[in-house]
């Protein structure tokens, strides 16, 4: 049987060839006869890409023109398995940059001011927001929200760069801010793909919701299905947890296998932690789970954050630090690099899946 030959491929198809070049490829723009030739199946494996310390992910969005699913007002405390689901809707059509983006943001995420919501001038502190992410009491709001306003990827850079609050920043700095954020402009390479809001303004809501909204919980069996990872990266092997008031130990890959769960968030504990961890409909979906406070053993290398981003200011997925991390140091920084993120954006939701 013959391999696949992908220089071949990518002169027969403009897509492939895209993909090839490390370039935007629009499926839904892909069609024969009228029909989209790329369809997908519910759960089913369509590839890998990318890395984030050093482990493999991809980032995903969901979003539409218009609404699409209910909003209200959200409860006190997040909704169960059995709840009916609504969205809060929240308008941040202000520029990216601007305190009242942020200001706003911070009071959907932290209606009550317990934590965020106290933060001197709406400056975090490193650690601060990760602390936030890590507390499930706390952060559950950040998962149902309508959130109505400009991506990043459209981002007009020459404007944002005028805000009052980067003219301090060196011109070179500044320059090198602009051309390092060409690759992620991207918007407008996705004009080709039906309906699409080329104007970058559209509204956002956090995958794992909206695939909730869009389909009922599957009947029958659910499970626990994760591979858990210590550190480094190597397998928490023969570490014992207790899910759902069930006691069990990973195996010696780190992979666990617990039938009978409820369809929603495991909340497995370990010795040190407690981790929350999506149950799974197909115990052959095997979620990756990173266990930062699990040290390697024998002589495997830790991290090496000595270069580069800070450790404790690396922005990390919620799903690869589910339970803490022990690079957070504490100490009061309260000014930083030029960035488009917010300070208290939700990190990308980002979950590692595999089929066995």
């Amino acid at each position: 049987m013959g391999g696949f030959d992908l220089e071949a491929a990518a002169k027969k198809s403009q897509t492939i060839a895209a993909l090839k070049d490390v370039k935007v490829a629009i499926l839904d723009a892909d069609k024969k006869d009228g029909k989209r030739r790329w369809t997908v199946q519910a759960s089913e494996p369509i590839g890998l890409a990318g890395e984030y310390l050093g482990r493999p992910l991809v980032h995903w969005s969901v979003f539409s023109q218009a609404a699409v699913f209910a909003t209200g007002s959200l409860p006190e405390k997040e909704f169960d398995a059995n709840d009916e689901v609504k969205l809060s809707e929240l308008d941040l059509n202000e520029e990216r940059g601007e305190v009242e983006h942020t200001k706003k943001l911070i009071e959907a995420l932290d209606p009550q001011k317990k934590t965020i919501g106290k933060m001197p001038q709406d400056i975090p502190v490193p650690g601060e927001v990760e602390l936030f992410y890590r507390t499930p009491a706390e952060c559950w709001r950040s998962r149902y929200l309508a959130v109505k306003g400009l991506t990043e990827f459209a981002l007009d850079v020459d404007k944002f760069l005028q805000l009052e609050r980067y003219k301090s920043h060196p011109n070179k700095q500044r320059e090198e801010f602009k051309k390092n954020t060409q690759a992620f402009l991207f918007w407008k390479d996705l004009a080709e793909a039906d309906e699409f809001p080329q104007d970058g303004k559209a509204i956002f809501v956090h995958p794992a919701t909206a695939l909730r909204l869009m389909a009922p919980a599957p009947k029958g069996m659910h499970y626990l299905s994760a591979k858990f990872l210590k550190l480094d990266g190597s397998p928490a092997a023969k570490l014992a947890f207790e899910v759902e008031g069930v006691q069990g130990t990973t195996d010696d890959k780190g992979c666990a296998s617990v039938p009978s769960m409820k369809w929603d968030f495991l909340e497995v504990k370990f010795e040190q932690r407690m981790v929350r961890v999506p149950a799974v409909h197909d115990p052959a979906l095997v979620i990756c789970v990173w266990l930062p406070f699990v040290e390697p053993s024998g002589d495997a290398p830790a991290p090496d954050d000595s270069e580069g981003t800070p450790h404790d200011q690396v922005e990390r997925p919620e799903w690869l630090f589910p339970a803490g991390d022990p690079g957070d140091t504490g100490k009061p920084i309260r000014s930083g690099p030029l960035t488009t993120r917010s300070p208290t954006r939700s990190p990308r939701s980002t979950s590692h899946v595999t089929t066995e």
